[in-house]
């Protein structure tokens, strides 16, 4: 498929759909939940997409995972766009190199522009490349032991994996230098596919056990809340947004009220794997089956 079409979408077939969730909450005096209205305003052709990430200055990398046609560890391509505009006119080749990784199934820039690959099958392990003059080089991998590490999250300079064999989530320390220190953070008794966080807590997705876990940091306390099979999760502006490929729905919660009735779902924008935000732009979501990224305004 050539990654330079974009799917042009007619306003007139637009989805501008409410969420299920908007409900009064009674714990806040009756101020409705703050779940977004969402609709898609464009859609970029990407063959078989699986993770996305944006840096601080609005560069874009989105991975390719293969496995599904290829077999277990198959490499696919990472690329890496300048900006939103150049990666929704479908600039190929992007601007940036690209370059290739085994089972890519989830990225993350750092404050600097590091960026960070996950590659689960065979690597067991995180490629670090460093952002030097516009171009992306690879230093090292990071390894710990790590059994299906997943989705990654940096917090206070520290990148938090979700380690998913090991039933567990570890920090790394200095995660951009080869001297890099990893400890174990906290167990999820169970699967953990992606974890993100803000000042107080940490948010992650069991697969497994088709729960979104909100995890205080101060004293380890957990509440959930039943999400069918959820594989990656993002939080902007008090939300988090949770994909789930079985089912194709992308899930809205509050993360401040963090209930049932604070939660809305989408049913209509064949959510799978990876989603980010994009800074005056919207929510970019990845769609695996239909081999395409959608851009969706609030």
């Amino acid at each position: 498929m050539n990654t330079s079409i974009i799917r042009l979408i007619i306003p007139a077939m637009v989805f501008m759909l409410c969420a299920t969730g908007c409900k009064k909450d009674p714990a806040n005096n009756g101020e409705r939940c703050q779940i977004p209205r969402l609709s898609v305003i464009n859609a970029v052709a990407f063959e078989n997409p699986c993770a996305i990430a944006v840096s601080n200055d609005g560069k874009i990398a989105i991975t390719t995972y293969n496995g599904f046609e290829n077999g277990y560890g198959s490499a696919g391509t990472t690329r890496v766009w300048r900006s939103y505009e150049a990666w929704s006119k479908g600039d190929v080749p992007p601007i940036l190199p690209s370059f290739q990784n085994i089972a890519a199934e989830a990225a993350v820039f750092d404050n600097a522009g590091n960026l960070y690959i996950a590659e689960t099958e065979q690597v067991a392990g995180i490629a670090v490349y460093l952002n030097q003059n516009e171009n992306f080089l690879y230093s090292h991998t990071i390894h710990g032991n790590f059994n299906n590490p997943r989705g990654m999250v940096f917090d206070k300079g520290t990148l938090w994996i979700a380690d998913d064999g090991n039933k567990r989530v570890v920090s790394v320390r200095n995660p951009q230098s080869p001297n890099y220190q990893v400890s174990d953070a906290f167990s999820t008794n169970g699967s953990v596919k992606a974890v993100t966080a803000d000042n107080a807590h940490f948010y992650y997705v069991q697969y497994d056990e088709n729960r979104v876990v909100k995890r205080n940091k101060s004293d380890g306390g957990e509440t959930y809340i039943q999400v069918a099979s959820p594989v990656d999760i993002s939080l902007h502006d008090g939300n988090l947004y949770v994909t789930s490929p079985s089912t194709h729905h992308l899930t809205v919660i509050s993360s401040e009220r963090f209930s049932n009735e604070c939660m809305g779902t989408f049913e209509n924008f064949d959510a799978s794997y990876a989603s980010a935000y994009y800074q005056g732009v919207g929510l970019l979501l990845v769609s695996h089956d239909e081999d395409e990224i959608k851009t969706l305004a609030f």
